[in-house]
């Protein structure tokens, strides 16, 4: 990663396959003020102290059990010589990403930041970790693509123009409505105005799920917030992945 003024937030640098922003090393350091001070995006993980690779970070017996720690095969080598540790203090969770606000989504996100280290190497897990934070389209992962029937272009060609859209973002922009906003007393609705998701997530500012509901489109639901403050509304449509985010703010006095 080329990207290296330390003074302002990094560049959009393209979309993850679940439809998450992927943005270089420099975030806020409030990530919900664009006014903070610019600074470097630190993963939480860091290198497990083992000498045998028999069992993965969490515990469970590695599926397949990995050459000893040696000269030939130092610390570092494998994806699985690395644990996310919240006491590591990082700025990122463990899908190395986080929920804020940018110059492209000033509303706010879940986006993930390319990690590098103090000296401007690459640092683990890179860009994203071992799992991705929303579930990735299926026509990302479709080897023939999201329309398989080939298209034969002629030689003498100049433009080509494909018979479908595509959907970069993968999310439902529009389709997920928060009222009222601010939340009164810390309620907030989520109206059934035939929207399709069948799940919702509230985030509080440091990424932890504080509600998680089953929702429909054809009634209403209301949500309460624990404590004023700010959060984030991911709605998901599951049968597909696609997603929505909302900012929901419970004020003093509200």
């Amino acid at each position: 990663y080329k990207y290296t003024p330390a003074t302002q937030h990094a560049p959009l640098i393209g979309f993850a396959f679940d439809g998450y922003p992927v943005y270089g090393p420099y975030g806020y350091t409030n990530a919900m003020d664009p006014g903070s001070a610019i600074t470097r995006m630190k993963s939480g993980y860091s290198l497990r102290n083992i000498t045998t690779r028999t069992t993965l970070a969490s515990g469970a017996a590695a599926p397949q059990v990995g050459p000893a720690v040696s000269t030939t095969y130092p610390i570092g080598t494998y994806s699985e010589d690395y644990e996310w540790l919240a006491s590591n203090g990082g700025d990122l969770d463990q899908y190395n990403g986080r929920m804020c606000v940018t110059p492209e989504y000033p509303a706010g996100t879940y986006a993930y930041f390319v990690t590098i280290d103090a000296n401007g190497q690459p640092a683990y897990p890179y860009i994203i970790g071992p799992e991705y934070y929303g579930e990735p389209d299926q026509a990302n992962l479709n080897t023939n693509g999201p329309n398989p029937t080939p298209i034969q272009v002629p030689a003498t060609a100049t433009n080509c123009i494909l018979p479908t859209d595509v959907d970069a973002l993968g999310m439902l922009a529009g389709k997920l409505v928060l009222v009222p906003n601010p939340a009164i007393s810390g309620k907030f609705r989520i109206p059934g105005n035939n929207h399709p998701f069948d799940e919702v997530m509230v985030y509080n500012m440091h990424g932890q799920v504080v509600q998680r509901q089953r929702i429909s489109g054809s009634m209403d639901h209301v949500v309460q917030l624990p404590s004023e403050g700010m959060y984030f509304v991911r709605a998901t449509e599951t049968s597909t992945g696609k997603t929505a985010v909302q900012k929901i703010v419970w004020a003093a006095g509200y």
